[in-house]
């Protein structure tokens, strides 16, 4: 499945596309030690999928997924720097490809669930979302794939970051 990702920059550059099991080939700096102000690839700015964005997590990882007889598409991002956040919390969305909705009489809908994971004062806030469940941060799963790391950026870049970028919509994952 597709993924697109955002590298963080000093001069950004828009979405690059990549297949979900091309992830663990794509460059990766490790975990930042500080702010990053260069223009090589390898730390995250933003990832999105199906329209999702994913953005100001210190780890994301995508890997695949078999729900029942689909294959799926995983990501998990997670935020878990003690200088950063008081308790560590995440979230793991699983993807299936656009399909028919019977609700929706048929027409194409994305599939599409999330489990937040994190302290019960965060993760309750999510309850009235259909899709998601909430569980506690010792129930978080081993990373479905390799980890790339989000990295903190200058005001400018971050910027510059999110008017370069272009908007992406669920309906360009229908195939």
């Amino acid at each position: 499945m597709r993924v697109d990702i955002q590298w963080a920059r000093r001069n950004p550059q828009d979405w690059e596309t990549v297949d979900h099991l091309g992830w663990a080939l794509l460059p990766d700096r490790g975990i930042p030690t500080a702010v990053h102000n260069g223009n090589q690839r390898g730390w995250v700015q933003a990832v999105c999928v199906q329209g999702v964005l994913f953005e100001h997590w210190d780890h994301y990882a995508v890997g695949a997924v078999l729900v029942g007889t689909e294959a799926g598409l995983v990501v998990a991002v997670w935020n878990d720097d003690p200088d950063d956040w008081s308790e560590p919390y995440g979230q793991r969305w699983t993807f299936l490809d656009p399909a028919p909705d019977p609700a929706l009489g048929g027409a194409i809908n994305t599939r599409q669930t999330v489990g937040v994971y994190g302290p019960d004062e965060w993760t309750q806030a999510w309850i009235p979302v259909s899709n998601a469940s909430t569980h506690r941060w010792a129930e978080w799963p081993d990373p479905p794939a390799a980890v790339r790391h989000g990295v903190w950026v200058t005001d400018g870049a971050y910027t510059a970051a999110q008017t370069t970028r272009s908007r992406r919509r669920w309906e360009e994952w229908v195939t």
